[in-house]
């Protein structure tokens, strides 16, 4: 294969990827070494300056190389250059160029790029704006590049008989890592078709979640480099002003980027809500709630020069919470766990190693350095605001260690698998397993966490920090927060109406929500109305108790109005009817004052998209206000299976109504469970000419014509096809319903193809026997003959009387001549339009098939002198005779969707809730990053 001259390969480009990938790798190292001298150098200003402005133009050079690499994969994606595995693999002809993007990050090599960018171009930023701290923070961004890049370097080792993979290459070629007998082939470039990217993901949320969710975890490294270089220098007290404006941008960005895995998963995925508690969306979440507790401690720390080495465990513990998360993304341990984890690509040891050496690294450089720690040597007092700050640190703390212990599960297993193999012992009996109802073991203890968090953010802020006269204010105090906890008690009170709060605890966080959203909006109004940029944290506050309410009320009460049981019972399993409902298709369905309607479906590409009127009914049953929702069923590219059902939602001040397709009819779902239902059919042979009727055992059955153009909504026409559909009447002896079907079958490059019809109501189903295309190949059976006339002519086919009426000019541009003739019969009807086509010296005749003269009719030649036609007749005498037909009575129906529908009530608290958080840490950071500025 090797010797094989491979055509429209671009080689070059996988050469020049590779060596932009080593590039990078060798100047992230050597920038981190040199800006190092540099720091050691610092005596010698000199001398340092020098080293600093090396290390300056190889990070630039590093950063060059990163942008270029990513630029240059996107450049093959977007050209489909499928010799490459990576390209291959996610993208596809007919993937649309806007997915490309999406495609780029679908796979590890990808997103890890993705990662490498926003370092990359963040870092450039940190070299112009760090001052003082770029010779100590750069070299731990370029060595944790220098880790993220070994991910890329795809090095195989020789070790003996076993070969180790240094890193995955998205530049390495196809035919390197597939056997197939398509290579041996110098043109297979010409034949292969992409694999293309996962019809799941094609959706504008693949587009811009990772992105936002990896610039959160890039910018979660910054904190980590700040901490290094605190500790490197000894400026316990410095580092943290440098740091705080980018843990709170690293809070916004990162925050967001999960709030948009939620709204993704609540807008385009039928998971029943925004939050599921998978584990890869908590272990992006728990990395959050450290950092939010490390801003929390900053702010501490520069304000009474207290929990200074908090904050460097926090800042630290965030980023290596980071890489533990990519570690179980990326590893397959949560391949079995996780609807979101990547699978196993054999690069398990090097993430240990990346998340090792800054765990073992930090740890280490911290007790080495955190000798010169001033320590406040007397305690905070109670009422101080740093007291109750610091404990709401811990409470976020205890929340992420609990979230992270739980979500660990398969990796504690792996570990106790891993140390039986080392002893040749069994340890499966200390394995531990998962919740069975996970959402409710984590709900349980992140309840009383939110709650604490809550309260804590309520009346925290009303403290002031070293305080030392609280006597004197005390009853100011006091009096607030009972004035705050007695309307937060009326407003609960008041809403136990309108929600279902089942029990106790449910109360104590509805009202938790209200009472820190009530005290911080006070705050604001007393102390910040007038000063709104320092508001940032008031605000982040304020958001948090809308939110808490959002959740209680669109999670608790979230209500299932899909629901039906009396009509339903017998349609539908038991245990879903209390939330789905079926609903054939023109037939209403009454469901918890709703009238519902399945008014249709509309295929487009591999998406399958559901019409539903909503009507909703007042207390007599009239209709009020109908809306229409258009649930989305998304199939493979070869329409083998269901791939995903994407729900839609109304979207209402008050709450979303929010709908998906639970189920199909079995052979809708994929193509296992169709052949299984075509097996069980029993179909049972007949014969029937054109215009004659045949009974069978519940039916009776009228053939009215044959199209060689038919239509079928599974059917799709390609060129060369040789398609034939039987027009039927199909009634029921039993009373007048009469129904029309087309069965239809194709030849397609001597592959046939059968499309039943399906007669829903009559559980029939009609197919066509393959022989029925015999009396086109049957010479012996068929006449054909020659017929010169002009406009106006009659003449005769098989002993009725035709008329050609006239010429009609169908096109006359350019080149391209197309005419065609109308043939008429004795009543004045159009029964044929045969064209004749004329491209430059070329020409072709279209046949017609004349249904009730069983005859193929082409015009074959104009002659303009005299303004004649001639006509080729070709008559199939036993077409429509005999016609073999299979017919099965014992076929359900398949005009039917399951649907599933939920209320979720307040849900917009939840949304609103989650932007004021994100966007308090955001005017933190532009207010921090300002104040800097000036000083």
């Amino acid at each position: 294969m090797d010797q094989i001259n491979y055509s429209g390969e671009h080689l070059w480009f996988g050469a020049l990827g590779h060596g932009l990938v080593v590039l990078a790798f060798v100047t992230a190292i050597l920038a981190a070494i040199t800006y190092l001298i540099s720091y050691k150098s610092r005596r010698d200003i000199l001398i340092s300056n020098q080293w600093k402005t090396f290390a300056r133009n190889t990070y630039l050079l590093h950063a060059f190389s990163c942008i270029s690499i990513f630029m240059l994969l996107l450049f093959m994606m977007a050209n489909h250059y499928y010799e490459y595995q990576y390209v291959w693999m996610h993208v596809s002809e007919d993937l649309p160029m806007k997915y490309i993007l999406s495609a780029f990050w679908e796979g590890q090599e990808g997103s890890f790029l993705l990662w490498i960018l926003w370092h990359s171009v963040i870092g450039i930023v940190l070299l112009f704006k760090s001052k003082e701290w770029e010779n100590t923070t750069m070299p731990v961004l370029c060595t944790v590049q220098a880790f993220l890049l070994c991910m890329l370097l795809g090095i195989h080792i020789s070790l003996g008989d076993t070969v180790s993979k240094f890193g995955s290459s998205p530049f390495v070629l196809l035919r390197d890592v597939m056997e197939a007998p398509i290579f041996s082939r110098p043109d297979y470039l010409s034949v292969i078709k992409g694999k293309g990217m996962n019809v799941l993901l094609q959706n504008y949320w693949m587009t811009i979640h990772p992105p936002t969710l990896f610039l959160g975890f890039a910018l979660t490294t910054f904190p980590f480099c700040f901490a290094v270089a605190g500790l490197i220098t000894r400026k316990h007290k410095e580092w943290l002003t440098a740091v705080q404006p980018w843990a709170l941008l690293a809070g916004s960005v990162l925050g967001t980027g999960i709030l948009m895995g939620s709204a993704w998963a609540y807008e385009a995925l039928s998971f029943n809500g925004y939050w599921a508690w998978d584990p890869v969306e908590n272990m992006s979440l728990v990395p959050w709630i450290v950092l939010v507790a490390g801003i929390h401690t900053n702010m501490i720390s520069k304000a009474t020069g207290r929990s200074i080495v908090s904050t460097y465990w926090f800042y630290g513990s965030a980023f290596i919470l980071i890489l533990f998360s990519t570690f179980l993304t990326r590893s397959g341990v949560l391949g079995d766990t996780s609807a979101h984890a990547f699978t196993e690509m054999g690069l398990e040891w090097q993430l240990i190693i990346f998340l090792m050496t800054y765990l073992i690294g930090f740890t280490v450089l911290f007790f080495k350095r955190s000798k010169g720690i001033s320590q406040v040597k007397t305690e905070e007092d109670v009422s101080s605001r740093e007291f109750w700050m610091f404990i709401g640190s811990l409470v976020l703390i205890f929340s992420a260690v609990l979230i992270t212990f739980t979500t660990s599960i398969p990796v504690y297993n792996k570990l106790l698998d891993f140390f039986a193999g080392i002893f040749n012992s069994n340890l499966t009996q200390y394995h531990r397993s998962a919740p069975l109802d996970v959402i409710g073991h984590y709900n349980k203890f992140q309840l009383w966490t939110a709650v604490f968090v809550a309260i804590l953010s309520g009346f925290t802020y009303f403290l002031r920090y070293k305080e030392s006269n609280f006597k004197s204010r005390y009853k100011t105090f006091f009096i607030r927060m009972g004035i705050f906890a007695t309307l937060s008690l009326l407003l609960t009170f008041l809403a136990s109406y309108q929600l279902d709060m089942v029990s106790w605890q449910y109360y104590i966080f509805f009202g938790a929500g209200v009472f820190t959203f009530l005290s911080n909006l006070t705050y604001f109004w007393i102390y910040l109305r007038k000063q709104p940029k320092f508001a940032g944290s008031v605000i982040s506050h304020m958001g948090f108790g809308l939110m808490l309410v959002g959740i209680l009320a669109s999670g608790l009460n979230k209500r299932f109005i899909s629901t039906n049981p009396f009509t339903q019972r017998g349609m539908i399993a038991d245990e879903d009817l209390g939330k789905n409902v079926l609903l054939i298709k023109g037939s209403p369905m009454t469901m918890s004052g709703y009238e519902v309607n399945y008014k249709g479906d509309t295929i487009i590409d591999n998406n399958r998209t559901f019409d539903i009127r909503f009507s909703k009914l007042d207390e007599k049953g009239n209709k009020v206000k109908n809306f229409d929702l258009n649930p989305n069923i998304v199939y493979e590219r070869d329409f083998s299976k269901v791939a995903a059902s994407n729900p839609s939602t109304l979207r209402t001040l008050t709450k979303d109504i929010y709908v998906h397709i639970a189920s199909l009819p079995p052979e809708e779902i994929n193509q296992e469970q169709a052949k299984a239902k075509t097996d069980s059919l029993d179909f049972k042979p007949y014969k029937v000419n054109i215009n004659d009727t045949l009974y069978t055992k519940r039916s009776y059955i009228k053939a009215t014509g044959i199209t060689f153009e038919p239509k079928h909504k599974e059917y799709k026409p390609e060129i060369g096809d040789i398609a034939i559909g039987l027009m039927l009447e199909v009634g029921n002896m039993k009373n007048d319903s009469v129904y029309k079907a087309m069965p239809v079958i194709v030849l397609r490059d001597e592959i046939l193809m059968s499309y039943p019809a399906q007669i829903n109501d009559l559980a029939t189903k009609i197919d066509l026997d393959q022989n029925i295309f015999k009396p086109l190949f049957d010479k012996d059976d068929n006449q054909t003959f020659t017929i010169k006339v002009k406009p106006g002519d009659k003449f005769n086919i098989a002993g009725k009387e035709l008329t050609f009426e006239k010429f009609v000019m169908k096109d006359k541009s350019g080149e391209k001549v197309v005419v065609s003739a109308e043939i008429l019969n004795n009543q004045g009807n159009v029964v044929g339009s045969p064209q004749f086509e004329i491209i430059g010296q070329s020409s072709k005749s279209d046949k017609v098939y004349i249904n009730e003269f069983n005859a193929f009719i082409a015009l074959v030649k104009i002659d303009p002198k005299d303004e004649s036609a001639t006509f080729e007749v070709n008559i199939l005498k036993t077409l429509g005779k005999d016609i073999p037909i299979k017919v099965a009575e014992n076929s359900t129906r398949a005009d039917y969707i399951v649907l599933e529908a939920v209320v979720f009530p307040g849900i917009n608290f939840f949304w609103f809730g989650s932007l004021m958080m994100m966007m308090g840490l955001g005017l933190g950071f532009w207010a921090k990053r300002k104040k800097q500025q000036k000083v």
